[in-house]
């Protein structure tokens, strides 16, 4: 894994985060993984065959499989408490080239109280060390 530099631009039901950091990822032709710590949380996404995984661990633990145009089950879980919910992937796109990873997704969660709209996008770039 190379350090990298991390920003990811959330929007959720319209609401607009910013969040940058130093991460750590691994690139190939063909997929990625980025690892980054926010917030107390261990957070890795994968990326293959327009696939992509996002598995979050913590003070609460979620795991997303997206996939452009298809319906997966979500897992999160809070203290002792376990809950599945729908994920509607409308957008997964993403570009790797030898030093950055760049995607964007669009995706709905399904509640039973309701649904909440999702977009992210994401730049990592590999940091590069000044040695001599």
């Amino acid at each position: 894994m190379k350090k990298c530099s991390l920003t990811i631009i959330t929007c959720a039901d319209g609401q607009e985060t910013n969040f940058s950091c130093e991460a750590e990822m691994e690139l190939s032709p063909l997929s990625a993984s980025l690892h980054y710590i926010q917030d107390g949380g261990d957070t890795v996404i994968s990326f293959a065959e327009r696939k992509v995984t996002i598995q979050r661990t913590g003070d609460y633990s979620i795991l997303l499989n997206l996939e452009e145009g298809i319906i997966r089950e979500g897992k999160l879980s809070i203290g002792s408490n376990d809950g599945n919910f729908q994920v509607i992937s409308k957008k997964v796109s993403y570009a790797i080239t030898d030093k950055s990873l760049l995607a964007s997704f669009h995706y709905q969660l399904l509640f039973e109280g309701g649904t909440q709209d999702m977009k992210l996008r994401l730049n990592a770039r590999e940091i590069y060390s000044e040695e001599k």
